[in-house]
């Protein structure tokens, strides 16, 4: 006669360990997709709208230097311990967004990491933007990629942190 497994044994542990498996794989998967960076269709509308929203946004204010290119950065950001430079968002591939894709931008002012995962605040106070939507930077982001390079004479890109900071 064949004995049976008491009620939680082995055959039970191995069934809900799978369950436990494939449950984290299912939402690994819906995690990296909701991350996930899809070529957007740029729309003249919608280049139209980001252009609208970055003005709304107001981020010229910090993204331009007093006299210096739309968006090339450079911009003074007073701090209580010193100032930063605010990094330049056109398109450059070298020192700006031009190698990040509409998820890395979308990341930036929602979650306030930059491309590389690393942490942006203070310098960009993403707190103030998190409630932004992904349609609207999706549209912003359209609108900085149709921005002139221009010609700043920063050769690397400012790790934004505290060691930078200038008194």
């Amino acid at each position: 006669m064949a004995q049976r497994q008491p009620e939680g044994g082995a055959a039970t542990d191995s069934k809900s360990k799978a369950i436990r498996i494939r449950s984290a794989a299912i939402l690994a998967i819906g995690l990296a997709l909701a991350y996930a960076t899809f070529p957007i269709e740029v729309q003249p509308a919608q280049i139209q709208r980001g252009e609208y929203l970055a003005r709304v946004g107001d981020c010229i204010s910090c993204h331009t230097a007093s006299g210096g290119e739309p968006f090339a950065g450079r911009g003074r950001l007073n701090m209580p311990f010193g100032y930063m430079r605010a990094s330049t968002i056109t398109p450059n591939e070298t020192i700006g967004i031009g190698l990040w894709s509409s998820g890395d931008f979308y990341r930036a002012p929602h979650d306030g990491v930059d491309r590389a995962g690393e942490d942006m605040y203070p310098t960009m106070p993403y707190d103030f933007y998190s409630k932004v939507t992904r349609a609207y930077m999706d549209a912003i982001y359209a609108d900085l990629r149709t921005v002139a390079c221009g010609s700043s004479s920063e050769s690397s890109p400012q790790k934004k942190s505290f060691a930078r900071a200038v008194p």
